[in-house]
């Protein structure tokens, strides 16, 4: 084995973690050259996705997986290079502009924690012949899913509930930095996706053994879980309590089912502190200036949603245009002379500089586009709240009317 030098902690960690793993087959962790580029490396080449060990049976997930790796997720260091390797039902391809117009096979959904995402443990896997997955940081990720060429919006969406909530194995400085339960890698991510896939399949397994039978068909602990993530989802928090709790009996000490009836107990506690809150401000008392500042603070929020979605827009624009010029200036031969417009004027430019500062422009929409798009998202919610302010005070000014008149009365 090589010597590793003092300064490569982090080298020293992700070798020690490869070290511990429990092997199927005996593999050898030393550097060995790539058949294809001639690179040492270990385990396998990211560059060629060849692997330099011997390898299992190919797995057969029976539904096919395609990843989309962003061009700024370093192929050998992401988790999802090497899954190809595993399974002919993983594809791992790299976004970008050159990813050419999709269409999706019924079935297919995609793993991305959107707000109308559905939690993995409630999708009926039966119908599930795809999965599409991201691969990239979170910054970036939207950028792919919002790829009009690429059409996941009109994908059905899934995403990982409390119980994928652990602690990441897959080493890497984001995790070291974080320490954050529940962020995990793309291999992880359909890790659990597949696991959550075989525990519904395996309920609905007939076979002719009457002990298995009863082992699926009475997994009362399982069947309360399902129960009381349906009940939190539907805003039933009380009725999810009592569901963990008859599930506990079951199986004490479950931690699924504990974590998800501390869930159910912060947001019944959240639903409560709302619900008084709610009343406190029917029986108060208010005037015509608040209702005025809150008109007023409602007309603002509208005219700056209003600005932020038009400069969203145009932003969107831009790099559709940035993205045509690019692929025209590509397809013309390489001796043309190109011109780029300043003003009323065409001046003589270089087609790498024209090439090179559109690729810096599209990246700056890329990085720019989520950020406006999240400022978006806290701007309509900030309106809907104001708006639910001036309903509320709107409903308080005719009870106070009301209960006036029947004083006068």
């Amino acid at each position: 084995m090589a010597t590793l030098s003092h300064g490569c902690d982090r080298a020293a960690q992700a070798l020690s973690f490869l070290q511990r793993l429990n092997f199927s087959a005996p593999a050898n962790l030393e550097r060995a050259e790539c058949p294809s580029c001639r690179k040492w490396v270990r385990l396998y080449c990211a560059r060629c996705v060849r692997s330099v060990v011997e390898l299992p049976e190919p797995l057969s997930l029976t539904l096919q997986v395609m990843i989309l790796r962003h061009p700024k997720e370093a192929a050998a260091k992401s988790s999802a290079t090497p899954l190809s390797l595993l399974s002919p039902d993983i594809q791992v391809r790299e976004w970008g502009p050159h990813c050419v117009d999709q269409t999706w096979e019924p079935g297919t959904w995609l793993a991305f924690p959107s707000e109308d995402a559905t939690d993995a443990s409630s999708v009926d896997w039966a119908e599930v012949t795809g999965l599409v997955l991201v691969d990239s940081r979170w910054k970036h990720a939207k950028a792919v899913v919002d790829d009009p060429k690429l059409q996941l919006r009109t994908l059905p969406a899934m995403k990982l509930g409390p119980e994928s909530s652990v602690r990441s194995c897959f080493w890497r400085s984001a995790t070291e930095k974080l320490d954050l339960e529940g962020l995990l890698s793309t291999a992880e991510c359909l890790h659990w996706l597949l696991k959550l896939r075989q525990r519904s399949q395996g309920l609905e397994v007939r076979c002719s053994d009457p002990v298995l039978n009863a082992q699926l068909y009475s997994n009362r602990a399982h069947a309360y879980w399902r129960a009381a993530r349906a009940s939190l989802q539907l805003d039933l928090c009380r009725n999810g309590i009592d569901f963990c709790e008859a599930g506990l009996e079951q199986a004490p000490g479950d931690a699924d089912l504990q974590k998800l009836r501390a869930a159910c107990a912060e947001k019944l506690a959240g639903q409560q502190q709302r619900r008084r809150a709610q009343e406190a401000a029917a029986n108060r008392d208010f005037n015509a200036d608040e209702a005025m500042a809150v008109q007023d603070k409602v007309t603002g929020l509208n005219e700056q949603l209003s600005r932020l979605k038009s400069t969203l827009s145009s932003k969107q624009r831009q790099r559709v245009r940035l993205e045509l010029t690019q692929q025209t200036i590509e397809s013309t031969p390489e001796d043309a002379k190109l011109y780029r417009g300043i003003g009323r004027c065409f001046l003589l430019g270089e087609r790498q500089e024209m090439l090179d500062e559109m690729k810096g422009t599209m990246n700056n929409i890329d990085e720019e586009l989520p950020k406006m798009q999240k400022a978006s998202q806290e701007l309509e919610k900030r309106k809907d709240d104001a708006e639910k302010e001036l309903r509320e005070m709107i409903a308080a000014f005719r009870q106070q009317a009301d209960r006036s008149a029947a004083t006068a009365a």
